[in-house]
């Protein structure tokens, strides 16, 4: 399904300007009560993106799942931690991520275990609306909206950009 595969690259692209920012916020909660409510908001707004998307697929696919589970498959797996993980511990390119996010969610959620062919299409960046999303970029910032439900995130300059160019190839570099 190409939303579900248009949705893996958005949020991998997510994942690559704000992961890092995102873990030191998990990181920071313990220890102090002002970001871990920052935290939890960004929890919970994760939540509510991941509720979206899976009532989206709901009302064009059959799910294996109920709604409620796929939300929180979507969920956990758009994960800040997963991405990490896998991109920055195991050396996954972004673009491999992206991939296997797609087939983990195609797998997980619809009835006959897949998505069919992921042929090449525009790259995020260049998408003005995926499953409701909207992008709006200057030079230092990224901001995400889904439409109608006010869940946004905006990040400033990546850094991973900087220490690991050869990871960002095909994802357009810097902001």
């Amino acid at each position: 399904m190409e939303r579900i595969v248009l949705y893996a690259e958005l949020a991998t692209h997510v994942s690559q300007r704000a992961g890092a920012l995102l873990l030191a916020l998990a990181a920071a909660a313990p220890v102090d009560a002002r970001l871990a409510q920052i935290w939890e908001v960004s929890r919970l707004q994760r939540l509510g993106g991941a509720a979206a998307v899976a009532a989206d697929i709901a009302g064009k696919a059959v799910l294996t799942v109920s709604p409620d589970e796929a939300r929180d498959l979507i969920w956990s797996l758009n994960s800040p931690e997963l991405h990490h993980l896998l991109v920055h511990d195991r050396g996954w390119a972004p673009q491999r991520f992206s991939a296997w996010l797609a087939a983990a969610l195609c797998g997980s959620l619809l009835l006959g275990n897949g998505c069919g062919g992921t042929a090449a299409r525009p790259r995020v960046d260049d998408q003005r609306s995926v499953l409701g999303l909207e992008r709006v970029a200057d030079r230092d910032h990224l901001d995400l909206r889904l439409a109608g439900l006010g869940v946004g995130i905006g990040v400033g300059d990546d850094a991973a950009a900087r220490r690991h160019p050869d990871r960002m190839a095909g994802d357009g570099g810097a902001p």
